[in-house]
């Protein structure tokens, strides 16, 4: 009886892996305007911004110098917030960050905001453009 329900829990194949980051993931989000788009995290401080029907990374950005503690779209999903453990809050333009990922140019945030204290974890408002972190 256990060994077929095993069978049954192990049947279904894998489907894919998002192997880009070059470390280990920490935080991720999805986006609130396309239910293909999320974004990734890592111990490195890279983030990523992914699209599920290629299975892609649409673009990478070094967004903290150390890890991506939390990711969040905001109610319009067009910018995603991190928190890292350097103590700041980045906004990124998701349509800023596609166009200069052709261009091969640097992207940097729209706003960067800094804290007195660790951050641990950040999600915004879905009714107002708030946003509220945990530490």
């Amino acid at each position: 009886m256990i060994g077929a329900k095993i069978d049954k829990i192990f049947a279904h194949p894998f489907v894919a892996s998002m192997n880009e980051h070059s470390d280990g993931i920490t935080s991720f989000a999805k986006s609130t305007r396309h239910i293909t788009r999320f974004a990734s995290g890592d111990f490195s401080g890279e983030l990523r911004f992914w699209d599920l029907n290629t299975k892609k990374s649409l673009f990478s950005i070094q967004a903290h110098e150390k890890v991506v503690k939390g990711i969040s779209f905001d109610r319009t999903g067009h910018n995603i917030l991190t928190c890292g453990d350097d103590n700041s809050i980045n906004v990124f333009n998701v349509r800023k960050c596609l166009e200069f990922q052709m261009e091969g140019d640097g992207i940097e945030p729209v706003n960067k905001f800094n804290s007195d204290y660790l951050l641990t974890s950040i999600d915004c408002n879905m009714e107002q453009p708030y946003f509220v972190t945990g530490g």
